[in-house]
């Protein structure tokens, strides 16, 4: 199996351009691209620019691969006749010890997909990571052909995940180790509240409403809980009133969107997100003085 490795180095102030370099030197498969920094959307959009194979891998920075994962991946790819594979993974830490598995379901272990089973599976909290990340996955190159990440710095895996999973209709699970996470303290996801992180509820409410295209009601309703849950911390994070017009797109999102699922949905749940969508800082101010009363602070 020849192998094709695309590095991107995306603006690093360190030597990994060197080393970057030094690899390709001695490895003729491996191509350097060098650019100035823009974030994991862009850097992932660039190598899927370069990139001649007939199949897909993202690795990211810091996370590094199970040996033989590209070949176990490829034959169950080809074996299965599948559009994509997800394989299992781990969490370590920087030292390399092993933080957590993966929770893969017994019941989707080694078999086949549709787009149904995919969401049906994904729904649950503890599995949703092992669904909604690109790492991990060898995709054909054809769900690629016309489509990129969107330019945000943060939840562009769940932001494309409708995009991806519309196009297939053969998704085989592996439960082989392929993948380890590198969860770092420096890492994006753990670092201080940022209004890019705002594009963190507005990915909820994407794929809430690709569920709710599905007739899929009750996921599209967690992800919209979700998103109003994520809303709230950032409100509370960002200083309420001071981060006030930065909300806009939320809000204009939701009110899209909530109406769409009111009619599907109990009469109690319709009620609160009645009350988001039309009284957005009344329901977040509330939230935090609850919060606080809760947690006497």
């Amino acid at each position: 199996m020849s192998t094709e490795i695309i590095l991107v180095d995306d603006g690093s102030t360190d030597n990994s351009l060197e080393v970057c370099r030094s690899y390709a030197d001695s490895h003729p498969n491996i191509k350097v691209i060098h650019q100035d920094n823009r974030g994991l959307s862009a850097a992932r959009n660039t190598g899927l620019a370069n990139a001649d194979g007939d199949y897909i891998f993202f690795l990211d920075s810091d996370d590094y691969l199970i040996e033989n994962t590209l070949q176990v991946l490829a034959r169950e790819i080809e074996s299965h006749d599948a559009d994509y594979v997800i394989g299992n993974f781990e969490r370590v830490s920087e030292t390399g010890a092993l933080v957590s598995e993966s929770h893969m379901p017994e019941a989707i272990k080694n078999r086949l997909l549709t787009e149904d089973d995919f969401w049906k599976y994904a729904e649950p909290d503890a599995s949703y990571l092992l669904f909604v990340t690109v790492w991990g996955k060898l995709f054909k190159r054809k769900i690629w052909d016309t489509l990129r990440f969107p330019n945000v710095r943060f939840a562009e895996d769940e932001f494309i995940l409708p995009s991806i999973v519309s196009q297939c209709s053969r998704i085989f699970v592996s439960d082989c180790v392929v993948y380890r996470q590198t969860i770092s303290d420096s890492s994006l996801v753990r670092s201080s509240y940022s209004l890019d992180k705002l594009k963190v509820p507005e990915s909820k409410l994407t794929v809430a409403d690709y569920l709710i295209a599905k007739g899929n009601y009750s996921f599209a309703l967690k992800k919209i809980d979700n998103a109003i849950a994520d809303t709230c911390y950032a409100w509370q994070a960002l200083g309420g009133r001071t981060a006030k017009e930065s909300f806009t797109q939320i809000f204009r999102f939701s009110g899209d969107i909530i109406p769409k699922l009111s009619p599907h949905i109990a009469g109690k749940k319709r009620r609160k997100l009645f009350f988001f969508l039309h009284f957005p800082y009344l329901y977040m101010n509330l939230t935090q003085i609850l919060y606080n009363l809760k947690n006497k602070r």
